[in-house]
């Protein structure tokens, strides 16, 4: 009997080590998997990672957001011109998420660490002759239980969009992105 006692005792233990091995080392490994993904060109790998319509809805979000900043500046509200020009500005939002958060341009954008605007093409490849660019490092920061994000390090510190990540059962799914507001202002 004492020996069913410890079995189930170190079989207790197995699971709660293994549940905090998977806390701890799961967003490492999502963002793994999906960066994998993204540099082998993988469409179907990244629907199944990606929830595409929260990822446009939260860009959708933040640039509204930017805009209507913009607009309520003093200097917008004396000049009926620019704020017709802010406002249609505002309608192409929609047309710019749309052709952005695709398979193919989420997987540019996880490649290479930075937005590219739809129908641009990547980076070019380095001078020296190497036929591969160098890999972006992300850094993955967890925002509680449910939710991590991840942000590319930038060879010159620059401001980088940053991916959000929410649990999806077991594993996680990307389903947003936050801009740098550096990015927003300009």
């Amino acid at each position: 009997m004492n020996r069913n006692k410890l079995l189930a005792a170190v079989a207790v233990v197995a699971i709660v080590l293994a549940g905090v091995a998977w806390y701890f080392a799961s967003p490492a490994y999502a963002m793994s998997q999906l960066k994998s993904a993204a540099e082998s060109g993988d469409a179907a790998a990244l629907e199944d990672r990606i929830d595409f319509p929260k990822v446009r809805e939260s860009l959708k979000t933040q640039l509204r957001a930017a805009m209507a900043t913009e607009l309520a500046r003093p200097e917008m509200k004396d000049n009926p011109f620019g704020a017709l020009g802010a406002m249609l500005a505002m309608g192409m939002v929609y047309g710019m998420v749309e052709g952005f958060v695709t398979p193919e341009g989420m997987s540019a954008m996880i490649a290479e660490g930075r937005m590219q605007r739809p129908g641009q093409s990547p980076a070019p490849a380095p001078a020296d002759g190497a036929a591969d660019r160098q890999p972006v490092d992300w850094t993955v920061d967890r925002d509680g239980f449910d939710r991590f994000t991840a942000t590319p390090v930038t060879p010159d510190g620059g401001p980088a969009p940053s991916l959000v990540f929410e649990r999806d059962g077991l594993g996680w799914k990307l389903s947003g992105l936050e801009l740098p507001a550096e990015g927003l202002g300009q």
